[in-house]
């Protein structure tokens, strides 16, 4: 009984070992992911025009958070930002002259997905 009171000890230590790996993961891809969308909105007013527009590119019909999240960096930073979802779910969508005329003018693409 002992013998397999520890093997399932040791089955825990080692799950919640895989836990933390996958949380120091996340936690990393979350640092990645604030810091690379501060950087766009620190330094992507790339025309010059005051504000940063930012398309966030998706095939899917996406929630707010990350155009919201972007304007409120812009708020902390004193920068003015635009930024919107692009629903790219097609490639007649991709070849569409009013989403490539978003994308074209906007300072900066963000891709969602990645993985």
């Amino acid at each position: 009984v002992l013998v397999v009171r520890d093997e399932r000890r040791a089955n825990l230590d080692h799950q919640g070992l895989e836990l933390c790996i996958l949380r120091a993961r996340y936690q990393r891809f979350v640092e990645r992911v604030q810091y690379g969308l501060m950087e766009i909105v620190a330094n992507g007013d790339v025309t010059g025009d005051g504000v940063v527009t930012i398309a966030v590119l998706s095939p899917y019909d996406e929630s707010h958070f990350i155009p919201n999240y972007c304007a409120w960096l812009g708020r902390t930073l004193g920068i003015a930002v635009a930024a919107s979802n692009v629903q790219v779910s097609t490639t007649g969508a991709a070849n569409s002259p009013a989403i490539n005329a978003r994308v074209a003018n906007a300072d900066a693409v963000w891709i969602k997905g990645g993985d």
